[in-house]
Order: C-alpha cells, then structure tokens, then sequence
C-alpha cells in the first residue's frame, strides 16, 4: 500500500531503523528518525555468562531468543567467552530474530515462528513436560513468553541479556506535533511503546498529541500495550515482517471514513 507524501515516526533503535526507513523512503513517506530503545549491557553480566555455558554444557534443551537485540547480544558475547551454541537447539521469536539471526553461522534455529507468535513458537519446538528451556529476553520483557512456556510444561529459565532504555537524538518531535507535522508512528516493541512515551514526556511534549497519532504495531502484545497506553488509533500488522507494518499504517489512512 502507498504512503505518499505521508511523514512517519520510526521509533526502532538507531542501529536498527535503517531497513524500516528504506521501506518507508520505497512507498514515498518521509520517515522521522526517533529512537525510542538503547540497548545497554545487562544488569548482571555474570548471570547470562553462567546462562551461556550451561547452555553450551546442554544443561537447557532449548534456547530461546525473542527480539533481535537478544540475538546481536548472544552473538556478541559468544565470542568474548569463547564458546559456540552448537550442541543446543535454538529458537527464535519472528521474522526479524530469523534475519537477524541469519548473519551468524552458529546460531541456526532448530524452531522458528515467523509470525511472533507463542502458540506458533511452541507447536514448532515440541516441548515435553519438565524440558529445560533458557529464554534471554530484556530485562523489562512482559512475562507472556515465560508463562506460555510454563503452562506448555517447559521448565524455565529467564535471564536478562540486555538492558531497555529510552534512545536519544533524531527529530524535535515536540515541535513536530505542536505544528501537526507528524501523519504516522511504528512501534516494533512494547517497550518502545512506553519508553516513547517516556521520552516524549522528559522533553516537555504533551502526551495527548502524541497519543491522538495513528500508529501501527508490530505484534499483539505491542498493540495491546498502545492502546492500554492511550494511543487512540491503534492498527495492528498481520505478520512480524515490517512491510507488514507498513501495510497496517496504510491501512488506517485507506479504511478511514
């Protein structure tokens, strides 16, 4: 669907929108620049190191990898510790973990769900009861994914591979929506949602202007978190992939009255 002439938020983390902005830059929308997500090492980088190696000792049956961030994270600090993730299986969680996951030879995924979601992810990894199962998520992730594997029987083990702040730089977005120069916003994550408006708010914005711009989500729990958040035109993408997203923020400006 065409965006022409539309201006659109990408809230992505800086090292991570360029693909969204190029889809964006195809379909004749100028994309805004605001990141909303800083991935910062995680809080307690000994309790993922320990993770790591009993994961590679096969101590997990699984290992389960739900956002992009994750995976840069594990492939990052693989190295520095010198072992590889050859001996367990691994999961990922949508379309973008699978390309992000696709430029690292050592982390091929036995499981995938491209449509990012949980009852997808657990048909494809085939859990049985008691099966040990390492998730590496943020540490401000929603339990959802946790408590899907718990009731599938899945003994878990959560740990944070990565700390969720809000980004910096980009547009004067308070400007921008004082002189109603904003048509659209995406939101990729949950998070983003709430460090959107968190940031929007510690630079003197009044939350109500954000809130009243159409914006497309990527996945349930992201949309779910908008709407709770008070975004008050919420559309939802029909898969993880970002033309998806795209496609949904099209879809207000073409089904509105």
């Amino acid at each position: 669907m065409n965006l022409q002439g539309k201006r659109v938020l990408v809230t992505r983390a800086a090292h991570q929108a360029g693909p969204l902005c190029e889809l964006l830059r195809e379909r004749g929308a100028l994309s805004l620049a605001y990141p909303c997500l800083a991935v910062e090492p995680a809080p307690d980088r000994y309790a993922l190191d320990a993770a790591l190696y009993a994961a590679t000792a096969r101590r997990f049956a699984w290992v389960l990898l739900t956002s992009s961030n994750s995976v840069e994270v594990v492939a990052a600090r693989l190295p520095q510790l010198e072992i590889r993730l050859t001996r367990t299986r691994v999961a990922l969680m949508g379309a973008a973990v699978a390309t992000a996951a696709e430029r690292l030879p050592y982390l091929r995924p036995a499981a995938h769900a491209p449509a990012g979601d949980h009852a997808g992810l657990l048909s494809a990894m085939r859990l049985q009861a008691g099966t040990r199962v390492l998730l590496l998520q943020s540490d401000v992730a929603p339990p959802a994914m946790g408590d899907a594997l718990r009731a599938a029987g899945a003994n878990v083990t959560s740990v944070a591979a990565w700390r969720n702040v809000p980004g910096e730089g980009g547009v004067d977005l308070p400007a921008l929506l004082r002189n109603d120069e904003v048509d659209g916003l995406l939101f990729t994550s949950a998070s983003i949602v709430r460090n959107a408006l968190t940031r929007f708010q510690q630079e003197d914005g009044d939350p109500e202007l954000l809130r009243a711009v159409p914006c497309a989500c990527l996945g349930q729990a992201t949309a779910t978190t908008a709407r709770q958040s008070g975004f008050r035109a919420v559309e939802l993408a029909q898969d993880h992939r970002l033309s998806s997203l795209l496609d949904a923020l099209a879809r207000h400006w073409h089904t509105a009255p």
